[in-house]
């Protein structure tokens, strides 16, 4: 009955509700001279799903700081309840409230009340839509009124209000404090009799069926009732398992997300933000932990991790430094010994590719003059696979160009040295990159066997156990959150290029007469690709900054899983309108790939060979098997299935 009630009640008042849009314009209309403001979830949000959720963080850390299992959130709501029903007035205090939790001793029972109202001023922010709105009566002169049916101080609500950017008000009007509510109409009587104010001048403005639009209607008030919660993207939309730190995280987002954002500057501050901020954070700690003062971002994907680390700790002890590096600049120079082509091949991890004999020359450094040179000796064509070479004409050509890369090696090892050496790339330093095998940390570690280098990346994806490997990671290794690694790894490309510099790769690295430099290509993506991109990183440096000064993640231990989630929900199941947004893209991967698939379902039922080079040489399979048949499938599981059948 009573779930019958509240459902006639939402379809009502969803018919009386003024889009946020429209507020100014029925302002005008009404022609009034007064507005008042309701305060939560009108001029305030909190950055909670509800917010008895207030209660459930206090509860946590109120018995990890007197090491209990006590209920908290039942009691506090229950004695809640029971001040109300002995009141004699119309609305209690909070002080009230707290008096009726017997149980407790005295000096826990002020704990308490001291850290409720500090984490309500936490977790409280403005309304971006309202602040506008109210903004705009300040400046055309009309007077405004707060008023609230609220338990906490009118102290409290001053804090909260001036914390968030408000003021200008003529008088606030408290339950807690007057003793009446908005919601029995007592509230806005009060206010017309000491203010002198005619009901037709008011317009008042909340979210409150009853107690904002039906009561100042009743008294002849004129009302607006705005939208309850809005949920701005679909993926902030919670599910029952989720936990409370990823309700808190994606309630901030909901609140701080600019309305007027496009597709991937929302991706950059919901999806891509969190995740920086939370990788930083554990970053730093376990650089703290580990004692490292040096640390070292490897440049493409490193830019970005190296900005979202300095707007957090630009004032700690920790020096950060960005090096320009790749799997192809820093493998080549740490060969020691090279008896064959499996040597190099199998520390690139491209066995398997379809690529040609240049591929090779490329890996090997080698200058279109000594290609020639090769060329003509061995009568091989650059453009030939090296798949369909004959075990006799790889040993030919390995033979051949040996001499050449281990000049070559020699080179380029001594121009990276002189190229790392221009930092203080010496002792126990941290490597940090998006992940996966740790190729080139392993590759300096030759090259530098003096240094102790540890690396510490957002994934850790090395196909062999390597406990030893002075490798960590944030969101999942070979034994943590395997189906986040697995979402991660079929949608690798596009989750690379979340963090993806717009710089060109380093290649390798030279030197002159003003000292080593590394040696970089050009930007591979198009001028419009870089620009979408840049802006998305922007947003997720926004989102790192608001995340940080908020201070949240100071109260509140969000795991790595809840800063995962929102990405989570974009690529699985992955839908039609998220995929076609990405089409756009291109990779190169020994070959240049697209995020999707380049032909639709009808050619490859014709094409067959085409599908499997299409589907083996693709780096985000989710989004490349989406692209093709449309449909709701289960695509994740699928793939799965065929990664463990491959494995076997």
């Amino acid at each position: 009955m009573q779930s019958l009630k509240k459902n006639i009640v939402k379809k009502i008042s969803f018919f009386c509700t003024t889009s946020y849009d429209d507020v100014i314009k029925k302002i005008k209309y009404a022609n009034v001279k007064y507005v008042s403001f309701d305060i939560f979830d009108t001029l305030i949000k909190r950055n909670v799903e509800s917010p008895s959720d207030i209660f459930s963080i206090l509860e946590k850390i109120f018995n990890q700081k007197f090491n209990l299992s006590y209920n908290f959130k039942k009691r506090r709501i229950e004695c809640e309840k029971i001040a109300h029903i002995k009141s004699s007035f119309e609305d209690v205090t909070l002080s009230e409230i707290y008096s009726y939790m017997t149980d407790l001793s005295e000096g826990q029972i002020s704990w308490l009340i001291e850290k409720e109202i500090e984490l309500e001023l936490k977790f409280c922010c403005k309304n971006r839509k309202i602040f506008e709105i109210y903004n705009w009566c300040i400046k055309n002169n009309i007077k405004i009124y707060i008023v609230s049916d609220m338990y906490l101080s009118e102290e409290t609500i001053i804090d909260i209000l001036k914390n968030n950017g408000y003021s200008g008000w003529e008088k606030i009007y408290l339950s807690s404090k007057c003793r009446l509510t908005k919601a029995s109409g007592n509230l806005f009587r009060l206010i017309i009799d000491k203010e002198f104010i005619k009901p037709n001048e008011l317009m008042h403005i909340g979210d409150a069926f009853l107690g904002d639009y039906i009561m100042p209607k009743t008294l002849g008030i004129n009302a607006c009732l705005i939208p309850q919660k809005v949920i701005l993207n679909d993926m902030l939309k919670s599910q029952n398992h989720d936990s409370l730190d990823f309700k808190v995280l994606s309630s901030y987002i909901n609140n701080s997300t600019l309305n007027d954002m496009d597709f991937f500057s929302s991706i950059g501050y919901s999806v891509l933000g969190p995740i920086l901020f939370g990788y930083v954070k554990w970053l730093y700690n376990r650089l703290k932990s580990e004692d490292i003062n040096k640390i070292f971002f490897l440049a493409r994907e490193g830019k970005l991790l190296k900005a979202a680390f300095d707007v957090m700790y630009d004032n700690s002890d920790i020096d950060s430094f960005l090096i320009c590096v790749s799997r192809k600049a820093t493998i080549f120079p740490s060969l020691e010994t090279i008896n064959n082509f499996d040597d190099l091949l199998d520390l690139y991890l491209i066995r398997g590719f379809d690529f040609p004999i240049n591929h090779i020359y490329d890996l090997c450094c080698l200058s279109d003059g000594e290609i020639s040179d090769i060329t003509k000796k061995i009568r091989l064509s650059k453009d030939i696979l090296f798949s369909n070479l004959k075990e006799k004409e790889k040993q030919l050509l390995f033979n051949t160009i040996k001499p050449t890369i281990i000049q070559k090696i020699n080179e380029q090892r001594n121009n990276i040295k002189g190229y790392l050496n221009n930092f203080p790339f010496k002792g126990k330093v941290a490597v940090a990159d998006v992940g996966w095998n740790g190729t080139i940390q392993k590759a300096l570690q030759r090259i530098f066997p003096n240094n102790n280098i540890l690396g510490f990346y957002i994934g850790k994806k090395s196909i062999k156990s390597d406990n030893n490997d002075n490798i960590e990671a944030f969101l999942f290794d070979n034994v943590k959150n395997q189906k986040i690694k697995n979402e991660v790894m079929f949608t690798v490309n596009l989750f690379e290029m979340l963090f993806l510099s717009t710089d060109g790769s380093t290649v390798s690295y030279g030197h002159d007469e003003n000292g080593y430099f590394p040696i970089k290509l050009l930007p591979e993506h198009s001028e419009e690709n870089i620009k979408l991109i840049v802006n998305m990183q922007k947003e997720a440096i926004r989102f790192v900054k608001d995340f940080n000064k908020s201070g949240i993640s100071e109260v509140l231990d969000i795991s790595p899983e809840s800063f995962y989630n929102i990405y989570s929900r974009l690529v699985n199941p992955p839908q039609n309108i998220i995929v076609n947004k990405f089409k756009k893209f291109k990779f190169l991967n020994y070959d240049v790939v697209n995020l999707t698939a380049t032909h639709n379902l009808f050619y490859y039922l014709l094409h067959p060979f085409t599908f499997k080079k299409d589907f083996f040489n693709n780096y985000c399979k989710l989004f490349f098997l989406k692209s093709i048949f449309k449909i709701k499938l289960p695509y994740f599981n699928i793939l799965c299935f065929l990664k463990n059948f491959d494995s076997q």
